[in-house]
């Protein structure tokens, strides 16, 4: 659920028929102050970088369910929205009982577009018999046919937006409701006519965790039913779960907030077995800590999750977690309110569909991710 900002992959840009050149792998530069549109730009990193940034208009698009967005929302618009003010936002996602904790969005500095739709069984085709397996998939085939679906569903609504307004994006950002971000992008993330991916988790430049490209790039990558050819993984290669905490780079590994089972030599041992091309995650210098990640999260999880992502995401967690219909009803309307086009039901349906259920329901996957 994790994604990070240290390390990444770049996949150079593909035929139209889909097909990738191998990926190669680049270490990331620190850099601090993420991408501002601050008119003095004497922050640290690639100057030139920054101000080509500036130029250029980005958009940004979540896909997927909000299970743990409590946790994560915070982190992105920290990290990416708030760092790319000028960058356009578009949602994605299914209607479930956790589509309420969009109103967390409400502190993004620009929103294009959001879709928040229930999901209808998609009819498998004998293509997608050929090219997927239900094998690591929770939700078998028809689950990973959903992420599919909202993955490609990103170009609709950044096309449609581009059409309705006379524009062109030069950069999309495509990344996970669920994804915990530790730091912002580098600005040498955005590489003209390569995608990019974090290290660790390339799949062979399919990553479902966090991509970023140009147009032609980007759609190569993300039409993942029309075009790309999904590839099925060997069985035997593992997916290591890493402690929300952990003192090095997650770069889009699993993660969860635990109390570790498994750290330094055991660590080091799993990271050198893992496959670098599947789930392999940094795990040199005693930068990873593993989670038994074989049950249900922690009863104490809450408290590991404060003391890891700090005291500001404490409070939007605890928030979340004791949330009426009226504040919920209030968030969802100021999302609604500034977004460019809201194609959803009304913020007080998806307010009872969410606050009408436990929240421990969130400890659910949801169907439309994939492992």
């Amino acid at each position: 659920m994790t994604l990070s900002d240290h390390h990444h992959q770049k996949i150079a840009a593909a035929a139209a028929a889909g097909a990738a050149a191998p990926p190669h792998s680049k270490r990331w530069t620190e850099w601090s102050t993420g991408i501002t549109s601050n008119d003095n730009d004497n922050g640290d990193g690639d100057e030139g970088s920054d101000r080509q940034s500036h130029r250029a208009r980005i958009a940004v698009c979540l896909v997927g369910g909000a299970r743990r967005f409590e946790l994560t929302g915070p982190s992105i618009v920290k990290h990416v929205l708030r760092q790319l003010p000028e960058g356009d936002l578009f949602v994605n996602a299914p209607l479930d009982e956790n589509a309420y904790k969009f109103g967390l969005l409400r502190e993004a500095p620009r929103i294009a577009a959001v879709r928040v739709a229930a999901q209808a069984p998609i009819a498998e085709s004998e293509s997608h018999s050929r090219v997927l397996t239900p094998s690591n998939s929770p939700n078998g085939i028809q689950g990973l046919l959903q992420y599919f679906n909202l993955v490609e569903g990103c170009l609709d609504l950044i096309r449609s937006h581009e059409l309705r307004t006379n524009i062109t994006y030069d950069w999309i950002i495509r990344t996970r409701v669920d994804g915990f971000w530790s730091g912002p992008l580098d600005p040498g993330t955005f590489e003209p006519g390569s995608y990019v991916v974090p290290e660790g988790s390339g799949y062979g430049g399919l990553n479902d965790r966090l991509g970023i490209g140009d147009p032609a790039t980007s759609a190569v990558a993300l039409s993942r039913l029309s075009l790309v050819p999904v590839r099925v993984p060997p069985g035997q290669y593992g997916v290591p779960v890493a402690s929300m905490g952990s003192p090095g780079p997650l770069s889009g590994s699993k993660c969860r907030p635990c109390k570790p089972v498994c750290t330094g030599l055991c660590a080091a041992q799993v990271g050198n077995g893992l496959d670098r091309w599947w789930s392999w995650t940094e795990w040199r210098n005693g930068s990873l800590q593993l989670c038994d990640a074989s049950g249900e999260w922690g009863k104490d999880w809450e408290d590991i999750f404060d003391e890891a992502a700090g005291t500001e995401a404490a409070a939007v967690r605890r928030r979340v977690g004791a949330m009426g219909m009226a504040e919920c009803v209030a968030e969802l309307e100021a999302v609604k309110g500034r977004s460019a086009q809201w194609d959803g039901p009304d913020p007080k349906e998806i307010c009872r569909m969410g606050l009408g259920h436990s929240n421990s329901s969130s400890n659910k996957v949801a169907s439309s991710y994939p492992p």
